[in-house]
């Protein structure tokens, strides 16, 4: 029986992710719909140190691929643009994302377990050239491990107004709770995991950095700040073919020998070619036989 590579389509295997980066972009999407300046207009999100934040958001708004570009068609209350004329300088508010480290969490890992039956090696059928043959194989994986991904989140304002929003709306973000503050975000998985809600909880206080003497001809910055855990996963992309089905031992002796078994795990014995599985015929439209 011959093995075929794992379709894109199914298991997207791409094995050029990051975990970290999988869980700042479902925090980047969590900010985007819940923290706006106004309707259709997210606070820019940026992902670097809060000390860097700013330059690196000036730097951004300067370049061809300014992806906070979409602020420019923002307008006031009386209809006009508030970056006109352009180029103008970015402006409050905005969030940097930092990024404080990893905890491997026991009490919620399954990477010990094996996922058999991930998936067939295509799912589109007949169309990819799939074999009744090519079903007596599935994809076996390890389970995800669980990681905890842990972030520094800093809010920049120029108003107190600005500042008092934005933790009204932390308030509201993370009211999912009896005790310690936390919400549930959609994560986006390669492979089979696909689409997860996970954990977010608020660790510590939400503390304001906001200086108590501003220097003369400086703007006064209201910052805002607090940590939070993300309770995520790890997937293992490393996808090994199996058989799908195997050989039933009928035997009146108490054991059976270990060669026997092994032969018997590990080759697939084949229903498929034969007219006696009357459920699998039932399959519209099955493939050909070889």
């Amino acid at each position: 029986m011959s093995e075929k590579p794992l379709s894109p389509s199914v298991l997207t295997p791409d094995r050029n992710f990051g975990e970290m980066r999988l869980h700042e972009l479902a925090l980047q999407n969590w900010f985007n719909r819940r923290f706006v300046i106004q309707n259709g207009f997210p606070i820019p999100v940026l992902f670097v140190s809060p000390m860097d934040a700013y330059a690196h958001y000036k730097s951004l708004w300067g370049s061809a691929q300014n992806p906070f570009k979409y602020l420019k068609d923002m307008v006031d209350d009386k209809g006009k643009k508030v970056y006109d004329p352009d180029p103008a300088p970015p402006r409050y508010p905005f969030i940097s994302v930092y990024r404080k480290g990893w905890a491997y969490r026991p009490t919620q890992n399954y990477a010990y377990q094996e996922f058999r039956r991930v998936a067939w090696p295509t799912v589109n059928g007949v169309d990819e050239g799939l074999t009744r043959d090519d079903l007596g194989t599935v994809a076996k994986v390890k389970m995800p491990a669980a990681w905890d991904f842990k972030f520094q989140i800093d809010h920049f304002a120029a108003t107190p107004q600005g500042q008092s929003e934005f933790v009204r709306r932390v308030f509201r973000s993370f009211n999912l709770c009896g005790g310690t503050p936390q919400t549930w975000i959609p994560v986006v998985y390669p492979g089979h995991l696909g689409v997860m809600l996970v954990r977010m909880y608020m660790v510590g206080e939400i503390d304001s950095l906001t200086p108590d003497v501003v220097e003369e001809n400086k703007q006064t910055e209201y910052r805002t700040s607090f940590s939070a855990t993300i309770e995520g996963y790890s997937p293992d992309l490393s996808y090994e073919m199996i058989p799908a089905v195997w050989s039933v031992v009928f035997n009146t002796k108490a054991e059976v020998e270990p060669g026997v078994l092994e032969t018997l795990y590990t080759q697939a014995f084949d229903l498929r070619k034969k007219e006696d599985n009357p459920r699998f015929n039932t399959r519209v439209p099955l493939p050909p036989r070889s």
